[in-house]
């Protein structure tokens, strides 16, 4: 799937609510369910991962508690510090489950590497497609 059909895929079921420089933020239309996708390329610094916890927050703060992660664009994760903000801050502690959406193999080892080492304090998984992760999502418990 290219980028252009990941967006349209997104866009079928997601409502855009904010865009940074080296993300997108959207809100499901019906389901308690936010959508993080990185931009290809993108930078995840800890200066952009404390920009996405400060823009994540009120979202989960109003209930939405279950987050997607949509990497299937590579993006440079290499800072330490932003890995550890994000296995554990304030935005992570109101939401229930967090699934990840990868693609290509580097991502698939990186992201494994990230919750092994980092130990995320909610429950973090895998997937190829969006369907199976929104899927996992609402029957998580």
């Amino acid at each position: 799937m290219t980028q252009n059909q990941d967006i349209i895929e997104i866009k079928k079921q997601f409502v855009l609510k904010n865009e940074l420089p080296f993300a997108l933020i959207y809100r499901h239309l019906s389901l308690p369910i936010l959508l993080v996708k990185y931009k290809k390329n993108s930078v995840l610094n800890l200066k952009n991962a404390e920009i996405i916890v400060e823009k994540v927050y009120p979202f989960v703060s109003e209930g939405i508690n279950l987050v997607i992660t949509d990497s299937r664009e590579n993006y440079d994760n290499s800072d330490e510090k932003a890995r550890a903000l994000l296995s554990d801050n304030k935005s992570l502690k109101l939401i229930k489950a967090h699934a990840i959406l990868v693609k290509e193999l580097p991502m698939r080892i990186s992201t494994s590497h990230f919750i092994v080492k980092n130990q995320p304090i909610t429950e973090f998984k895998q997937f190829k497609s969006l369907e199976n992760a929104i899927s996992w999502l609402i029957n998580y418990e």
